[in-house]
């Protein structure tokens, strides 16, 4: 059994040895060096491929306890490697000081360049983040100026809508005297025709023929009054047509831009 151990012993002592060789002088990492110094090992016809296995892992473990503990004071690392590892012994003590500040070296340097890398990213993204917000100042003065002016031409358009709405009541007042002109030229129409049915019954008939006298002369202005009328109806037909056209295209913009 103390055969098996001093073997063992020099195993582990050897592959120290090599590890920090590799890594102090070849400036391997401790990934490689150890995966060099388990080839190496697993030459000696002694030595088993399990128990080559188990003396690289407890290097690798004694590695990382003792880099792990140089962050600690000294006394307290060899306290703790003196509990943990069977195989320390002074000179082991030595070469894995030397592998793990080589390697705590390494981790140091690992780590300032992630937060030089983190640090610069967020620079990176606060700079991005700056132009933005000039972007969004920039743009928000232009809709807030431009807002201003919709404002004052909504006003306007709310002044104009009210006078709208009293030309369509006035409108709808020309439209209304206008049909009463038209029914008043109706009955006077049918009275004519009276007349001149009365005349064309009767023609000897003095009265008739004074009444059909005088019926010539309305039917002249009547003639002439329907000619006004007529002129009259083109008119606010025209008109009529135009200003629906406009409100039904207004009314419909607006519905759809409001829902």
């Amino acid at each position: 059994m103390a055969s098996q151990d001093n073997k063992l012993q020099r195993a582990y002592e050897r592959m120290v040895d090599m590890v920090a060789d590799l890594v102090d002088v070849e400036g391997k990492t401790l990934k490689e060096a150890l995966e060099v110094a388990r080839h190496k090992l697993s030459e000696w016809e002694s030595l088993t491929r399990e128990e080559v296995d188990k003396i690289a892992d407890e290097v690798a473990k004694d590695v990382r306890s003792f880099s792990q503990a140089l962050t600690e004071v000294r006394d307290a690392v060899q306290e703790k490697l003196a509990i943990d590892s069977i195989y320390v012994t002074e000179s082991v003590l030595k070469m894995l000081s030397k592998i793990a500040d080589r390697t705590t070296v390494e981790l140091a340097s690992f780590t300032e360049e992630l937060k030089a890398r983190a640090r610069a990213s967020t620079e990176e993204a606060h700079e991005q983040a700056h132009r933005e917000h000039r972007q969004f100042e920039s743009e928000h003065a232009l809709w807030l100026d431009e807002i201003e002016i919709w404002q004052r031409e909504h006003e306007q358009a709310e002044s104009r809508l009210m006078a709208i709405q009293e030309a369509i009541r006035q409108h709808g007042e020309a439209l209304q005297a206008h049909a009463q002109a038209i029914r008043a030229h109706q009955a006077r129409d049918h009275e004519h025709e009276v007349d001149m049915a009365q005349y064309e019954r009767d023609p000897d008939n003095e009265q008739v023929s004074e009444k059909d006298l005088d019926d010539d002369l309305m039917h002249h202005e009547m003639t002439q009054e329907h000619r006004k009328q007529a002129q009259w109806h083109q008119q606010l037909k025209q008109h009529h047509h135009e200003v629906m056209a406009l409100i039904e295209k207004l009314y419909k913009k607006s519905v759809s831009t409001s829902t």
